[in-house]
């Protein structure tokens, strides 16, 4: 079984109350790439989207809505 990392975890649910990769990154003291990187390896492990991400903006998908509760 493939089991969600905690770093994972914290990450998307800074994710999700900031609105922010700058600010989650900022606030963990960790790059913006790591933030990604993290966040990519926890959808892969869960088998699900659970950001759509665009330059601009972020929202959470229906399995992200799902994951965060």
């Amino acid at each position: 079984q493939h089991f969600p990392s905690v770093a994972g975890m914290v990450i998307f649910a800074h994710l999700v109350e900031t609105g922010s990769f700058t600010t989650t990154a900022r606030r963990l003291g960790v790059s913006k790439a790591s933030i990604s990187r993290e966040l990519a390896a926890l959808e892969a492990r869960l088998g699900a989207q659970l950001l759509l991400r665009t330059t601009r903006s972020m929202s959470l998908t229906e399995a992200g809505s799902v994951f965060y509760e």
